[in-house]
């Protein structure tokens, strides 16, 4: 298959179709980024598993929290990342500190270690996660960091783990940027649809968004952007934005989400069939 051939908005909605809906209370468990633990409650939650995917277990700032997620996500599975990030806040919140870069730094370097020893690899991840909140405070704080225009460019040059996959899921969730992500799952995709730029980040990138300037107007992406409640965006929108990118990163992180929950399942020929007979 050619990559024009691909119609990406067809795509979007049968992963919608597909992972977009209700949870009951055994799904919950099994699929770790629908706990959204202080962001809305339970009945609010069940009904949009794309809308607010990525998940908030502390009362800190959720743009720092995501950076420290995804420095402890690298080669384990998210349920990990989970149990260590409540550790820490667990450890904290008795002594009177938040979720924040300082109050991370304050923990003694051991302590660190046990507290994220569901890692599978503490001690790299405590250095890198010390070294990352080093550069938050030396930037004058989480706010001053993300106001930063170049800040992708900002993350990697501090070199403690964020490559260009990381670097856009802070762009996409953290930051509200409309960039999207080419992870495995999204290169995988391609290989199963039969592209062969498959393995390449830049080139799977740009496929993906190109096919969606392409097969999206502006009118059906304004109208995602429409189908959220006010409180859905207070979970999404973590800091202020650009009004007219706003519908595009909505659809990147909807789209992102479900390619994710694609890859999870591991029904890649059952969606590829199904996505051609809607052709």
């Amino acid at each position: 298959m050619r990559e024009s051939e691909i119609n990406f908005r067809r795509m979007f909605f049968l992963l919608r179709d597909w992972f977009d809906g209700w949870l009951d209370d055994s799904d919950a468990e099994a699929t770790p980024t629908q706990d959204l633990a202080g962001r809305a409650s339970r009945q609010a939650i069940n009904r949009i598993t794309l809308k607010t995917w990525w998940p908030k277990y502390t009362e800190g700032d959720f743009r720092f929290e995501l950076c420290v997620g995804i420095l402890l996500v690298h080669r384990v599975a998210w349920p990990q990342v989970r149990t260590c990030i409540q550790n820490l806040d667990r450890y904290l919140k008795p002594r009177g500190m938040s979720f924040e870069a300082q109050a991370l730094l304050s923990i003694p370097v051991e302590k660190f270690e046990s507290l994220v020893n569901a890692s599978r690899f503490p001690k790299q991840k405590t250095r890198r996660i010390f070294k990352f909140c080093d550069f938050v405070m030396q930037s004058g704080g989480i706010e001053k960091l993300f106001a930063a225009q170049d800040l992708h460019q900002q993350l990697g040059v501090i070199k403690s783990g964020f490559g260009s996959e990381s670097r856009d899921t802070v762009l996409l969730y953290a930051a509200n940027k409309p960039v999207f992500i080419a992870d495995a799952y999204a290169r995988k995709l391609l290989q199963v649809m039969g592209l062969r730029q498959r393995d390449d980040y830049d080139a799977c990138q740009g496929i993906f968004q190109q096919g969606i300037q392409r097969d999206f107007d502006r009118q059906t992406i304004e109208l995602i952007g429409q189908e959220y409640l006010p409180e859905e965006l207070q979970l999404v929108l973590c800091n202020s934005s650009q009004p007219s990118d706003v519908p595009l990163m909505l659809l990147y992180q909807q789209f992102h989400a479900g390619i994710v929950e694609l890859g999870k399942s591991k029904r890649w020929e059952e969606f590829r069939v199904s996505l051609l007979a809607d052709s």
